[in-house]
């Protein structure tokens, strides 16, 4: 089984801010280090394939700019090595200088493991592996961003909302067999939306005509940076 892992990082409006920063600054710089926090988490999902959760993280931005400070807050991870992986990194950002003394930043992070099955374990990782699927996936996941970000801002009930785009891989690399399952009812535009984005997409193309079987998950979030 290959495990796949997405860290939902928050957009502006889930940063709570105290002090003269602007969110968005705060949250594009803790998006540029994405693939270190994500693999705080994938070390220990290798061990752990059902690890999932939520982490909420405060943190300091001193006047110099660096991080002077950084704490867990809350936990439905409860993985201290994960926790304490993602506190050092938060401790080596480097962030605009404030203008007036410090800056306090509550930052939530969501955690989400999404299992492919099914895929023969004599696949060479030059073709179709783990690695060359999660680095499409999180190069592309902006495609999907901005379909969801544009139906929570239309409907806010949405917002929190689990979705999973269930696909396999085709003989030539597509996205085949598509199917969407959600905690709600979506809007179409929505749906047709995220799987026009995933039809897009190009992946590896299996070996000996096999079809890996993938499950994408994502969490409604209403201010999801659309890059």
């Amino acid at each position: 089984m290959l495990v796949f892992a997405f860290v939902v990082l928050s957009g502006a409006s889930d940063v709570l801010i105290q002090g003269e920063e602007d969110p968005a600054a705060v949250s594009a710089i803790v998006r540029s280090k994405q693939a270190t926090l994500r693999a705080c988490y994938e070390r220990r999902l290798a061990e752990r394939p059902e690890l999932e959760g939520s982490v909420s993280v405060r943190f300091e931005i001193g006047a110099s700019g660096a991080v002077a400070s950084a704490l867990v807050t809350r936990s439905t991870l409860n993985e201290p090595e994960v926790e304490l992986c993602l506190l050092k990194t938060l401790r080596s950002l480097r962030f605009k200088k404030p203008k007036f003394g410090s800056v306090i930043v509550n930052y939530p992070f969501q955690f989400t493991p999404s299992g492919a099955r099914n895929v023969a374990a004599s696949m060479p990782s030059t073709r179709l592996s783990r690695g060359s699927v999660t680095a499409i996936l999180a190069r592309e996941r902006p495609r999907f961003e901005r379909c969801y970000v544009a139906a929570v801002a239309a409907d806010p009930l949405l917002r929190g909302e689990r979705v999973t785009l269930q696909f396999a891989i085709g003989d030539l690399g597509e996205a085949i067999d598509v199917a969407v399952d959600a905690s709600a009812v979506l809007p179409s535009t929505l749906q047709a939306c995220m799987i026009a984005a995933l039809s897009a997409l190009r992946f590896p193309a299996p070996v000996a005509g096999e079809k890996a079987k993938i499950s994408l998950p994502f969490i409604l979030w209403s201010a999801v940076s659309a890059r």
